[in-house]
């Protein structure tokens, strides 16, 4: 039983070797970022809030941004093209909103009942494939809900 112990230990341990070692040849951006990078985690949430309270002018909006946020949406805007996607439930359910840094804009893509998660946004920047669910109302965590695979242009049009 040791034997058989050690083995899958050295295995385990091999295995997370090779792991980190596959991911070290993956491009790194973290050194492009501010430091801590806590702010960055929080991003698309903090930036609808930080950027965006109502009835609020532009200059105000920036003004009240940290110097680690600012340099967080500097360093964001020149490696994402300028556009991040997420998922929320700020309207009741999950809809998948686009967050453009160049223009301060964000929009929400998604308009239905059903629930829309893991957004990318494709190479040339003009689309977003993203899941949804079959049914409405439904929680990600529950195996038994089945997911569609969409497609959706950026600026919210010709979803299929």
């Amino acid at each position: 039983m040791t034997v058989t112990w050690r083995r899958m230990t050295i295995a385990a341990c091999l295995g997370l070797v090779l792991a980190a070692g596959a991911a070290a040849g993956l491009p790194r951006v973290a050194h492009e970022l501010p430091k801590p990078l806590g702010n960055v985690a929080r991003l698309p949430e903090r930036l609808w809030t930080r950027f965006f309270p109502p009835r609020v002018s532009k200059n105000v909006r920036l003004a009240d941004l940290t110097g680690p946020e600012r340099e967080a949406v500097d360093a964001l805007a020149k490696r994402l093209d300028g556009m991040i996607v997420w998922s929320s439930n700020r309207s009741g359910n999950h809809e998948l909103y686009l967050l453009d840094l160049h223009e301060r804009a964000v929009r929400r893509l998604t308009h239905d009942p059903h629930v829309h998660f893991f957004g990318r946004i494709s190479p040339d920047g003009a689309r977003v494939v993203f899941l949804r669910s079959q049914r409405e109302w439904v929680s990600a965590r529950d195996p038994t809900t089945l997911w569609d695979i969409y497609l959706v242009n950026v600026d919210g049009t010709g979803e299929r």
